[in-house]
């Protein structure tokens, strides 16, 4: 009787939260959906509004209630109308709803903070890769011929120079990137979609964390691990392998839209790698002797501005750790047998 009055108390409270909560998953993901074909910067409103929208969907159990469901389906509907209909506009409106149904499922099946991050991440990059590179694979002009005339148009301004002999060196300078951008913007397209995407995603769970906090157990959900022990399952290592593997002989052997194959697929496994990079980072840094917050906040800061540049170092360590597990030996003997996150 008395666990039954204290269910009973407990609901009300519960209930005026959750319209309010709607409400702001509502415009965030709205805004965002309806503003990211104008202004990139609006990608700010992705993370809280992904975390929020999960975190409904977790608050209306295995029936989703109508008030849970009406982020997803104002975000879908701002990306659909906020554009010109197509591909792109389809992929822009999934981002958020299918970020949030991976975070939902993920964390309902208990499957660990760092797969739950990995799922939203590999989501939110496919939907990017949708929004800006698969326009031209189905129109045939290229994965990244929409980005490199985005990139020509912006540099036009020194065209009326061309003629004037002080400005000779420039001239040549900018005709030389020119003839570098069909090189360099498929990789630079590629980094930045793995930044946006797996920094959104991993601040999207990490936000999920942060408004479930006091109702975890309620709602039947596990408590994360810490981020240091985060690891990618040894289950997904011949799923990944097998992938990479798949892509590099399409693009060795000259498939059709081959390149954009193998950078699609670059882009998501550089999700979980990347994830599993910095999670190494963090748990060599509170191995040192004496462990300093301040340093790791300096680290983890560098590490995100030049995410784009250090990006193919990180998921060079993910790779390593997933192929030796590296914490699994450095972890004392009396811890409990690692499992991962």
């Amino acid at each position: 009787m008395d666990a039954h009055s204290h269910e009973t108390d407990r609901t009300p409270r519960a209930g005026l939260a959750l319209p309010v909560r709607a409400a702001l998953a509502t415009l965030c993901g709205a805004a965002c959906a309806a503003l990211l074909a104008h202004d990139p910067l609006a990608f700010v409103l992705y993370p809280p509004a992904a975390g929020l929208m999960a975190a409904l969907l977790c608050e209306g159990g295995r029936r989703v209630s109508i008030v849970a469901a009406l982020p997803l389906v104002a975000a879908a509907a701002a990306g659909c109308l906020s554009g010109a209909f197509g591909v792109a506009a389809v992929a822009r409106a999934l981002l958020l709803p299918l970020t949030a149904l991976f975070i939902w499922q993920a964390q309902v099946r208990r499957l660990g903070g760092f797969v739950t991050a990995a799922a939203a991440g590999a989501a939110a990059v496919a939907c990017l890769y949708g929004m800006v590179c698969l326009p031209g694979v189905l129109d045939g002009s290229g994965a990244f011929a929409g980005v490199l005339a985005w990139a020509t148009e912006g540099m036009t301004a020194l065209e009326p120079l061309r003629g004037l002999e002080a400005y000779a060196g420039t001239v040549a300078m900018y005709d030389q990137l020119i003839a570098a951008l069909p090189q360099s913007v498929p990789v630079l397209t590629t980094g930045a979609l793995i930044s946006f995407g797996g920094a959104g995603a991993l601040l999207a769970v990490a936000l999920f964390f942060a408004f479930t906090r006091r109702r975890r157990a309620a709602l039947g959900l596990a408590a994360p691990q810490p981020f240091r022990l985060w690891n990618l399952p040894r289950a997904y290592t011949p799923g990944l392998i097998g992938l990479y593997v798949l892509a590099l002989v399409l693009r060795l052997f000259e498939f059709a839209n081959a390149d954009a194959v193998y950078y699609a697929v670059s882009a998501l496994l550089g999700v979980p790698l990347v994830t599993q990079g910095l999670a190494m980072i963090a748990f060599l840094l509170a191995r040192r002797r004496y462990p300093s917050r301040s340093l790791n906040a300096v680290v983890f800061a560098a590490l995100a501005l030049l995410l784009p540049v250090t990006g193919s170092m990180l998921s060079t360590l993910g790779l390593l750790e997933q192929l030796v597990r590296l914490r699994e030996r450095e972890l004392p003997p009396v811890s409990p047998p690692y499992r991962g996150a």
